[in-house]
């Protein structure tokens, strides 16, 4: 299962957290991502760790995720599904090198339905379950009903203590973070309906400057 609470969405930019509500992004016109591209260019060649340390490098980044993230990231909410960059948990890792590649060449993640193979209850056990994870007292006081469910189901993507692995992709199911939102009714519904999720990839957009620019930011929330 995909963490209800995943990373990608199809975005130009998910990586991969809950925002508030919907709101419009601002618009950003051709000409204005042509400056962009041409005012990273005084940044070519510069590490990660060079870009985060410095301010009018972070401050460019922070225009370039405004000028080609915020179309979509703007409206990160739990019920969207899209991921809010500020604050999400990036499901293939958060190192730069995770983030550069996501930038790069996009990433797809898929979440199987259970809502043809398991009964109304069953999904609501599981659901509850899924909320313990974190918790490993309260996860092995749990109904065994639902244990074996989780095992059935689900152990062989996220784990025995639903850790996930974000080496390909699988969200870690016992953190605070969920990116589909946590109540049972969204948990259900993920589990029900399952996911199939996408970034696109921005290495044809983007030169290297920018993404060099754009992972020193992300990585460094």
């Amino acid at each position: 299962m995909y963490r209800f609470g995943l990373l990608l969405v199809a975005v130009p930019l998910a990586l991969v957290g809950c925002g508030g509500s919907e709101q419009a992004a601002p618009e950003v016109s051709a000409a204005q991502l042509t400056q962009l591209k041409d005012r990273a260019q005084a940044f070519a060649g510069q590490s990660v760790e060079q870009l985060a340390g410095n301010a009018e490098a972070m401050a460019l980044a922070g225009e370039l995720v405004e000028g080609h993230c915020a179309s979509c990231h703007a409206k990160a909410s739990a019920s969207s599904g899209i991921p809010d960059l500020r604050t999400a948990m990036f499901n293939f890792g958060n190192s730069a090198d995770a983030i550069r590649e996501t930038i790069v060449n996009g990433r797809q993640n898929v979440m199987p339905a259970f809502g043809r193979t398991l009964g109304e209850s069953d999904i609501g056990a599981m659901a509850q379950y899924l909320r313990t994870l974190g918790d490993t007292e309260a996860a092995s006081g749990f109904a065994k009903t639902a244990i074996d469910l989780y095992e059935e189901n689900c152990v062989a993507c996220h784990g025995a203590m639903g850790e996930g692995n974000p080496q390909i992709g699988i969200p870690n199911l016992a953190d605070d973070y969920w990116q589909h939102g946590d109540n049972i009714i969204q948990l259900r519904m993920v589990i029900t309906r399952g996911l199939d999720e996408a970034c696109p990839p921005h290495g044809q957009a983007l030169d290297a400057a920018q993404v060099e620019l754009l992972t020193a930011y992300l990585s460094q929330r």
